[in-house]
């Protein structure tokens, strides 16, 4: 998967088309194969919530994350019990349908109008009922009843920008949690590699095939660091390999956060850590960890 290492931001512009560049390319672009150069065809620019359709081809696939929710849902909302989860970003449903057709109850929370839209397409063609709310981890209203367990995955907090924005959503997190009950999220280690060099041209091309049409595509992607505002700057293209139709360059943006700083913000905003792993396979976390996946109770 040629852009599972990047995720996302919650911004949102206008999508635009370029028209194929006359430019001469930037020697990272010209290396390129000509279905994901801007001299070969016009792409259609936008936030990567904008593109729904593509996002959810890009990481359908990716389950690494799974079975830790999968795990802590079973433990904190059995299904006797008919609790009601909450999933922060939920995105366009990889995670929340499997566990809504597992039989949990799922209130799901998701920011991009398109990624609702999309989300709720999927579970009509499923047969399945999942509420979706318009809001992100700082204002959600969650279910009627507090809900005693809680999830952000696959990178959600790394879409806070600053310290105010990460505490503000944890103690939101915190309010809306039943007494005693969990939050736990993942997210991947600092691009220390990429932050070092603070550009990285076009490149790590990939070619797929697209699940429900069968058509070959490509990806390929670049990222640029903001040291003042340890912000991550991200661009990836998809474009068919047959076919002259528009690509799609998509945008989004993280901030690097250590695993330090999220834990630490975790205990300051009122949560006892009770579960840490270096990775999707359980892991022993250490300071060369590539994931921080964390379970955390709320304080009574």
């Amino acid at each position: 998967m040629a852009s599972a290492a990047w995720t996302r931001s919650r911004s949102s512009r206008r999508s635009s088309a370029t028209a194929p560049s006359a430019d001469v390319l930037s020697d990272d672009e010209a290396a390129l194969p000509g279905p994901l150069r801007s001299d070969h065809r016009r792409f259609l620019t936008t936030e990567i919530y904008d593109a729904p359709e593509w996002y959810d081809v890009d990481y359908a696939g990716y389950r690494g994350e799974a079975a830790f929710y999968a795990r802590l849902v079973k433990r904190h909302c059995p299904l006797a019990a008919r609790d009601i989860t909450v999933e922060l970003g939920a995105g366009t449903g990889r995670l929340t349908l499997p566990l809504v057709q597992s039989g949990t109850r799922v209130h799901a929370v998701e920011p991009a109008v398109g990624m609702r839209a999309y989300l709720a397409q999927k579970a009509r063609r499923l047969g399945v009922d999942v509420e979706v709310e318009d809001a992100n981890a700082a204002t959600f209203a969650g279910p009627a009843q507090a809900p005693s367990f809680v999830f952000f995955p696959f990178n959600g907090l790394l879409h806070l920008p600053s310290m105010a924005a990460l505490e503000d959503a944890l103690a939101h997190i915190h309010r809306r949690l039943a007494a005693g009950g969990v939050f736990a999220f993942d997210v991947t280690s600092p691009y220390w590699e990429s932050m070092s060099r603070g550009r990285v041209g076009w490149g790590r091309v990939d070619e797929r095939v697209h699940p429900t049409s069968g058509r070959r595509f490509l990806t390929g992607d670049r990222c640029r660091y903001d040291a003042a505002t340890r912000t991550m700057h991200i661009d990836i293209r998809y474009a068919y390999v047959d076919g002259d139709a528009p690509g799609q360059q998509t945008s989004l943006t993280q901030r690097m956060w250590t695993f330090p700083e999220l834990l630490a913000a975790l205990e300051r905003c009122g949560f006892i850590i009770d579960e840490v792993a270096g990775d999707v396979d359980g892991a022993r976390f250490d300071d060369g960890s590539p994931r921080l996946l964390v379970s955390a109770a709320r304080s009574r």
